[in-house]
């Protein structure tokens, strides 16, 4: 159940029993109830020695008022003890839900190609446009040709700017905060189980303080 998330601070906790956050501030103070917290960095210096794409940041210029109108795209390094393996997400900017993701062992561009392919197809839904930072993976032709074939426009942030992908950005932090330490479990296989329970719980049960409840929930209601 969402109250027994130890990451839920005042807003969300307000959420949950719906009263007022000053209440709940007041009753959390109280009987001293604390969140685990994390100092916030989103920092991504190692695209400063690519070339600058022709493709501008478009999503800034859209009102978003549904979904499929922009979906931000990024991956992430996961790690199993000596294993290193990587989680690429979609998520759709008005409900913050994961729409796709995929677990893989190797650092290839065909990763987030899949993103958008297998849930199209899956679907039959695609976003207006598609968002992504300026590593390689969403510079390559096969990406382009991809976008090409669903008609979707691309949009990208500036070089070294990850605060402008901002709903990946701040899922990864969380994400991999709440996901903890990957090396508790005796196995890889249970590390990559606990990996999709996460995203499972983020979607469908996590209380998005934006939205002021789920993803998934916010979805199913409007």
């Amino acid at each position: 159940e969402n109250i027994f998330n130890p990451y839920y601070w005042q807003r969300r906790m307000a959420y949950y029993f719906k009263v007022s956050i000053d209440k709940t501030s007041r009753i959390m103070q109280k009987y001293d109830i604390y969140a685990k917290v994390r100092k916030r960095r989103f920092i991504k210096p190692w695209d400063k020695n690519f070339a600058n794409m022709w493709v501008k940041n478009i999503k800034k210029e859209i009102n978003l008022n549904k979904s499929n109108q922009v979906w931000s795209s990024d991956f992430t390094h996961l790690y199993y003890k000596n294993i290193e393996f990587y989680l690429a997400t979609v998520i759709d900017d008005y409900s913050k839900e994961i729409v796709w993701y995929k677990i893989w062992l190797h650092h290839e561009k065909e990763l987030v190609i899949w993103a958008l392919n297998d849930w199209i197809i899956k679907k039959w839904l695609s976003p207006k446009i598609s968002h992504s930072d300026q590593w390689s993976e969403y510079r390559s032709y096969k990406y382009f040709e991809a976008l090409k074939k669903y008609n979707i426009s691309a949009s990208m942030s500036r070089k070294a700017s990850p605060w402008e992908n901002w709903w990946q950005e701040s899922f990864y932090w969380k994400f991999k905060f709440e996901l903890w330490n990957l090396n508790r479990f005796k196995t890889f296989e249970e590390a990559i189980e606990a990996v999709h329970l996460q995203i499972y719980y983020y979607n469908n049960f996590r209380i998005h303080t934006t939205l002021k409840m789920s993803p998934v929930a916010f979805s199913k209601s409007h």
